[in-house]
């Protein structure tokens, strides 16, 4: 979980706050992929870098870095509120082999952003206030209500979250026409499968902004994140 001091020139304070600069970091951080099996080939090409990794930082569907959990019992691990930093975060993994509990959003965005600037993308954390989950896909939030007003959270699939956040990461995308580069939305929470595994992105901020939701990848689910009506 890193953020630039505002004079870069201090090598002194960059060392201190900037955790991808940490000793052993690049290593716990290969060994991520490592872990996910990623051929060694594959891994110039930062668009499938960047959703790889998203897979492997939660550990709902493979022995990834981070298990998520969203209640008050944290008696088997550690409490997302008690972390500070992502280097205890990222060693312990790498020395263990063993995925770390227990995370919620701003803590697999505070990893994920160590992660990424440590192999050199250029990356950034963001925080969506009132923050939509489309769990049916049809880019709208649905809630449901009962007849005296009161939500019925039984038929209701969608919801907001008072916030959340994600990480961007700036880079070309041949793969998408022109203009649709920049900054790509990745997401290592686990929310929805996607290419049947819990990641999501990269997905092209410009595209999301104009509506273009047919470039892979999950253009739709973060358009509905931040835009959809209820």
């Amino acid at each position: 979980m890193a953020n630039y001091p505002q004079e870069l020139d201090d090598r002194e304070n960059l060392h201190k706050i900037c955790t991808h600069f940490e000793q052993g970091v690049l290593d716990a951080c290969i060994y991520v992929l490592d872990a996910s099996r990623m051929p060694i080939y594959n891994r110039g090409d930062g668009i499938m870098v960047v959703r790889k990794a998203s897979d492997m930082l939660n550990a709902q569907d493979d022995n990834g870095l981070l298990v998520g959990k969203w209640d008050d019992d944290y008696s088997m691990g550690t409490a997302p509120t008690l972390w500070t930093g992502s280097v205890k975060i990222l060693l312990q993994y790498a020395n263990t082999g063993i995925p770390i509990c227990y995370a919620q959003c701003w803590v697999f965005a505070g990893v994920f952003n160590t992660f990424l600037r440590c192999i050199g993308i250029p990356s950034r954390v963001i925080t969506n206030f009132n923050s939509a989950h489309d769990n049916t896909g049809n880019l709208k939030t649905d809630l449901i209500f009962k007849p005296d007003g009161s939500p019925d959270r039984s038929a209701t699939r969608d919801s907001i979250w008072n916030y959340h956040c994600w990480n961007e990461v700036n880079m070309t995308r041949p793969d998408l026409p022109q203009g649709l580069g920049g900054w790509q939305v990745v997401d290592g929470t686990p929310q929805e499968t996607s290419d049947g595994h819990f990641r999501c992105g990269p997905a092209s901020v410009n595209a999301i902004k104009e509506g273009l939701l047919c470039h892979p990848f999950d253009s739709g689910f973060v358009f509905a994140e931040c835009g959809t009506s209820s």
